[in-house]
């Protein structure tokens, strides 16, 4: 009686476009871990993962409780202060914490599309354009998804309810591929062209739907946070003023909750689909 075959583990060479054993590759050290290069180019190669999928809706369900897994809740909570805290600073604090908000969300979607299951740690920021930029990219992922929508403020009568109910679904069902796109490519060019977006939706139209699905449900869960959040600190803002603001300041920071599982939503539906999407993961230190 013979024993099955031991898989050979292997790395995944970009530049090569191939694998090669373990064994063949070269470790360097990179720090206090190790890297291992293409025994044929030199490359940085990869892991290759073989693992069982899941069924979507089933990845997509955790990635919408991610920001409490584990040590996430240490981000999210320290994200949501941040922000809330930079929120209240005079005249630019709004741009601050949408910025650094928007930065964040980015490097999830981004890292977590490539197979990072832990939250990115926070990113240190040099300079103003580093807020910047993540916002204004933010906000050019928004022109098409919203362009029907805003249209519709132009017009008057039956036109009007006609254009603004579809583009509110124009804007459900393509808002997410706008963001994923934005965050993934990075570029305002991204950002401003409907070509990736559409693409998306057409290779993985089901399993986009379901995203977009979950992706909604959390919107409305967000919306209504903050209504509750409004109503509780209107209940005690004139027995208690004292107890208002810092009760604010805790359910706002805790409404983070819903853009760190949107953006995660967004990443497992990246990384779920790399193949037909043609994403490749990272290349993650060996510990050997």
């Amino acid at each position: 009686m013979t024993s099955a075959p031991v898989a050979t583990p292997l790395r995944y060479c970009r530049r090569c476009e191939a694998d090669h054993p373990t064994a063949d590759c070269r470790p360097i050290a990179a720090g206090s871990g190790t890297l291992l290069v293409c025994p044929t180019c030199g490359m940085v190669t990869g892991e290759v993962k073989r693992r069982e999928r899941r069924a979507l809706m089933t990845e997509l369900v955790d990635a919408a409780r991610w920001p409490a897994h584990g040590d996430n809740w240490i981000t999210w909570m320290s994200l949501g202060i941040g922000v809330v805290f930079a929120s209240k600073i005079p005249v630019v604090g709004g741009w601050i914490s949408l910025g650094a908000l928007a930065s964040y969300l980015f490097v999830v979607v981004q890292r977590g599309s490539r197979g990072e299951e832990h939250a990115p740690a926070a990113a240190d920021f040099q300079g103003w354009w580093d807020i910047s930029l993540p916002l204004m990219q933010g906000v050019a992922a928004l022109v098409i998804p919203l362009a029907p929508l805003a249209g519709a403020l132009f017009l008057e009568g039956p036109a009007q309810a006609v254009v603004g109910t579809l583009g509110a679904l124009w804007a459900v069902a393509l808002l997410p591929a706008a963001l994923a796109s934005t965050a993934y490519g990075g570029s305002f060019a991204r950002a401003l062209n409907p070509v990736p977006m559409l693409a998306l939706v057409a290779r993985i139209p089901g399993d986009y739907a379901r995203a977009a699905g979950v992706m909604a449900a959390l919107l409305v869960a967000w919306i209504a946070a903050k209504a509750v959040t409004f109503a509780v600190v209107g209940v005690f803002k004139v027995p208690l003023p004292v107890l208002a603001f810092p009760l604010g300041f805790a359910l706002d920071a805790a409404s983070i909750y819903f853009p760190l599982a949107m953006a995660r939503v967004i990443a497992v539906l990246l990384r779920e689909r790399a193949d037909e999407l043609g994403i490749e993961a990272l290349p993650p230190l060996s510990t050997r």
